[in-house]
């Protein structure tokens, strides 16, 4: 066994390829540790290509008085603003209702608390009149609002995540996407786990490793019952709902948009060529819950044209984004409604073995939590992370009208794109931007869709079945919430 150790010898493994496991996975390698991360689906299939890609530094927790808290993630989005080429500032403005119950003052107030939290790394918080309002609102029922700092990722947080795996690796590190693991063994006197898993070409491997980080997102208490791993913490799970409207005029500012009713804020956030609308908030008990309801559409809708002129319906909708909200809680305490729980990430470890959960978790932290982590597992400090160590990646404005977009072939190769869903969702925008995951209302992009399918795949046979799964599943997710 010892020769097989020393070629499949890992310092770290990590199960599961969201944000989480893809920053860990990046410190980690960057100080020169040999890791191996194993996701079950594609790298960022599950929370991390559905959030509002806000990188933000947590002012929604002022009202709860965790200033430590967001102090936190203010220096951690700042850190990223300063040093990431994927972040940039963009100002957030929020709104105020004529007769809502927020106060002008109060709201400022915090801003400046905010700003003062993040030692004034961020602008000063400015006034705004209805007359900067988007075109199609009823500006008779606001009274002006705020303009604040936070940051933002300039492509999406899929691309965001992925790109954390595929940076240069110091070590003889290895990522792998459609692999599961089948068996975990701890070798008590070689103080080692003995891994076997299968790759996505459905081929059994055997690898050893030290230490083990369940980084699976929503479904981290499910891995760990399949291993018979008892925690104190476990998830709640919210689930959030965005709209994606068409952008034609071409909005460019950002609205935090207070709804009246509980205090509760939506957001309208212009991303490409669309506009996001959300989120919702909604408890459900398991993933199986994720797919987007008429009831969330009708929500969303309803809380829209209460605010507009001209009313939008279904039938203005080019896509949906949904995701589920891994919140941490206590198994022992009862938990009545999402937002009380915090979107802090803290990390579980065995008593008995070098086993190791990631609860909870958010884009902006991940980072600096990743550096905690990594100093836990191996009670050393991280080396600096490399920002600038960033792969070139070809382009081509071969498909969907001239929109610049990674080379297929090249993605296939260095991305381990397998499918048409892991190309159009994940490595580029194109199934967000464009209606019906890319296909058009009138199937316009459909011949362009089937040669990104015959470059991905080795035979026509095998593209054709892609191409029919995918446009199948569009059509059946469209249909679920579209009246």
């Amino acid at each position: 066994m010892k020769e097989e150790q020393d070629i499949n010898k890992y310092d770290l493994l990590i199960i599961g390829g969201g944000i989480n496991g893809s920053m860990l996975y990046r410190v980690a390698t960057d100080s020169s540790k040999k890791v191996l991360l194993i996701e079950k689906k594609d790298f960022a299939s599950g929370t991390s290509q559905a959030s509002g890609m806000m990188v933000w530094g947590g002012i929604l927790y002022l009202q709860n008085l965790e200033f430590n808290l967001v102090r936190k993630f203010c220096k951690a989005r700042d850190r990223l603003i300063k040093h990431s080429g994927n972040v940039y500032i963009r100002r957030f403005n929020f709104t105020f209702l004529k007769n809502g119950e927020r106060s002008t003052f109060i709201m400022r107030s915090g801003l400046a608390l905010y700003r003062f939290l993040s030692l004034f790394k961020r602008a000063r918080t400015k006034s705004i009149s209805n007359s900067q309002l988007p075109l199609n609102w009823n500006k008779s029922l606001f009274k002006g609002g705020l303009s604040y700092e936070e940051g933002f990722l300039k492509d999406s947080d899929s691309q965001f995540t992925i790109d954390w795996i595929f940076r240069k690796n110091k070590t003889e590190s290895a990522a792998y996407n459609y692999s599961e693991v089948q068996k975990i063994e701890w070798i008590q006197n070689k103080k080692i786990f003995r891994i076997e898993f299968k790759n996505s070409e459905q081929v059994n491997k055997t690898v050893f490793t030290k230490s083990i980080v369940n980084a699976c997102g929503i479904w981290a208490d499910d891995f760990n019952r399949k291993f018979n791993i008892e925690t104190k913490a476990s998830h709640h799970l919210s689930k959030g709902v965005y709209l994606l409207l068409n952008n034609e005029i071409g909005n460019e500012d950002a609205f935090v948009v207070d709804m009246g009713e509980n205090k509760d804020t939506l957001c309208w956030v212009p991303w490409g060529k669309t506009i996001m609308w959300g989120p919702t908030e909604t408890t459900i008990n398991s993933a199986a819950e994720l797919p987007v309801t008429k009831e969330d559409v009708e929500f969303l809708l309803n809380n829209l044209n209460s605010k507009l002129h001209i009313k939008v319906s279904s039938r203005d909708i080019i896509n949906v984004r949904t995701g589920i909200r891994p919140l941490v809680k206590q198994n022992n305490k009862e938990v009545k409604y999402s937002l009380d729980l915090s979107r802090k990430a803290i990390l579980e470890s065995s008593r008995q073995l070098p086993w190791h959960t990631i609860f909870g978790g958010k884009l902006s932290g991940g980072l600096e939590f990743s550096y905690s982590v990594y100093s836990k597992i191996f009670n050393e400090r991280p080396y600096p992370t490399e920002y600038n160590s960033l792969i070139d990646i070809p382009t081509t404005k071969q498909f969907f009208d001239g929109i610049e977009i990674p080379e297929v072939k090249w993605s296939v190769k260095n991305t381990q794109v397998k499918c048409l869903e892991d190309y159009l969702r994940r490595r580029t925008n194109i199934a967000q931007w464009i209606p019906i995951g890319g296909l058009g209302f009138k199937n316009e992009y459909l011949h362009d869709i089937m040669n990104i399918s015959l470059l991905i795949h080795e035979t026509k046979e095998d593209a054709e079945a892609d191409l029919k799964n995918y446009t199948d599943i569009q059509r059946k997710e469209r249909s679920r919430w579209e009246n």
